[in-house]
């Protein structure tokens, strides 16, 4: 049995009306290995949403090119501002396209092992630009200690990860100040960046992944804005770093 509420007080998934065709196997998928949502939050389409974003002064220009990595970013802001709000300790926010480890024993270890000193846990990584995937297949494995590691001082992905009290603080902190004008409006997962937190906040990364994203319905955001629009570039990237891709609930 994975004892996912040992580690995390509240699972919050994340979903778009505009994908609801992912959310039957998604549930199959969390009830497959034992993880109860605690709350479902829907993410819709916001004509809002670039009004706001071209009024700030400060913005990554994706923000305001790409509707997906809007939508997708507040909707993470506001997850993580209402586990914050409801004084959750530790909120595990998931999104739609995931797939977890097939071996559950081994997915249990994972979860058992979670470090208790870090403030966000990565149970999946997303692929960044043309980074060196060597490189960082290198530096996981080098830096690995159990089922977990040190991830790379710009890591990637808000699929599936946990928050502390001090990371739900950290990751609102900077979709306000970006609102108040007082740093710039960037996509959400690149908060996790080092230079947004200077070191302050402790990441610890699942090795091997505990999950990975996966094609479903229509294509991941990913895929049509870093890939070549086929799908693929996630799944390529998972190889790249070595993952058995069998070993997932993925087919």
């Amino acid at each position: 049995m994975v004892r996912w509420g040992d580690r995390f007080d509240m699972t919050i998934s994340l979903c778009f009306t505009g994908n609801r065709d992912r959310v039957p196997s998604l549930d199959t998928e969390l009830e497959r290995v034992g993880l109860r949502v605690g709350l479902r939050m829907w993410n819709v389409p916001s004509p809002h949403e670039k009004l706001v974003v071209d009024a700030l002064p400060r913005i990554n220009p994706w923000m305001s090119w790409n509707a997906g990595f809007r939508n997708s970013g507040f909707g993470h802001y506001r997850a993580a501002k209402t586990a914050l709000e409801l004084g959750v300790e530790r909120c595990l926010i998931v999104e739609d396209d995931i797939r977890f480890l097939r071996d559950l024993d081994a997915l249990a270890e994972t979860v058992d092992a979670a470090p208790d000193a870090a403030d966000v846990w990565l149970f999946d990584l997303l692929k960044r630009g043309s980074e060196d995937s060597a490189a960082i297949r290198e530096h996981l494995e080098r830096n690995a200690r159990g089922r977990w590691t040190t991830p790379t001082d710009n890591p990637c992905s808000m699929a599936c990860y946990g928050l502390s009290r001090k990371g739900m603080r950290f990751i609102v902190g900077c979709f306000e100040n970006a609102f108040a004008g007082r740093c710039r409006l960037g996509i959400a997962d690149h908060y996790f960046w080092k230079r947004w937190h200077g070191g302050e906040i402790q990441f610890a990364c699942a090795w091997p992944l505990a999950c990975i994203q996966v094609p479903v319905g229509r294509l991941s955001n990913t895929a049509t804005a870093f890939g070549k629009g086929n799908g693929n570039c996630q799944l390529d990237w998972y190889r790249e770093l070595g993952l058995d891709l069998n070993a997932y609930a993925y087919a």
